[in-house]
């Protein structure tokens, strides 16, 4: 018999991500597990057009600054949401690694790639405690709506350095996650959200410096690194616009 269990996990964190405040509106509601989804309905749940208008796909894209050619490593890529978008914004001549853990939503993102003729993308699962990535192979690391779910700070530290290693000289990791605000109806449960001057520290702890910080998004915050240098380059920038993304 399948094990069901991991897809049932991500469901709940789905759930959790995506619900409207009608379904969790205070701590009490967000505390009562919904009933399994079906991988049909999961679907429905993380490509939802609701999710656009909050999520703003397209102005995260666009504050990533990628360049046509880039390798990029996406973290948690889920059903390609983000997938498809990163792949158009590097072009034929760059590459997408989407990193996926569940066995299911990774057959179905490769069904997507191939369905979208992706053919700058390759879909992978990742396995926390075995993964490694390529050393300075990427120009970009995208971590998107995962890092919270790393719920120790040894944990997250062994992750930031593994993806350090993977990054070019030059590269950048983005970490995009949920901020720490009372009554959200998005996101997961308070308990599981990290304070952005944890986030920085522990970057900063592993030798990545924040060169920006965007929280123009309503319920999230973007911040990019880079390896730690002298350089006046790399000073730290917010960008504190509610209405959409600084040039």
């Amino acid at each position: 018999m399948r094990n069901t269990a991991p897809l049932l996990l991500v469901n709940i964190v789905a759930l959790l991500l995506l619900c409207s405040s009608h379904l969790i509106s205070n701590a009490q509601e967000a505390s009562q597990l919904p009933p399994p989804l079906s991988l049909t309905e999961f679907l429905a749940l993380v490509e939802d057009s609701n999710r656009d208008s909050w999520q703003q796909p397209d102005a995260v894209i666009e504050v990533l600054e990628l360049q046509k050619g880039q390798r990029v490593a996406e973290i948690g890529a889920w059903s390609g949401y983000f997938t498809v978008r990163l792949a158009q914004a590097v072009g034929p001549a760059g590459h997408v690694t989407a990193l996926e853990f569940e066995e299911e939503i990774l057959a179905y993102l490769r069904q997507r790639v191939a369905r979208d003729g992706l053919g700058n993308v390759t879909a992978k699962q990742i396995v926390m405690t075995e993964t490694r990535l390529e050393t300075a192979a990427y120009d970009v690391i995208f971590v998107s709506n995962f890092y919270h779910h790393l719920r120790h700070q040894s944990e997250r530290a062994a992750f930031l350095q593994m993806l350090g290693h993977a990054l070019k000289p030059t590269g950048r990791l983005i970490i995009l996650d949920f901020s720490n605000k009372a009554g959200m109806p998005v996101g997961p449960a308070a308990d599981m959200r990290l304070d952005q001057e944890v986030v920085q520290e522990e970057l900063q702890t592993t030798g990545l410096a924040i060169v920006r910080m965007l929280t123009f998004l309503p319920y999230q915050y973007i911040m990019i690194a880079q390896q730690q240098t002298d350089s006046p380059s790399h000073a730290s920038k917010t960008d504190g616009n509610t209405s959409g993304p600084y040039p």
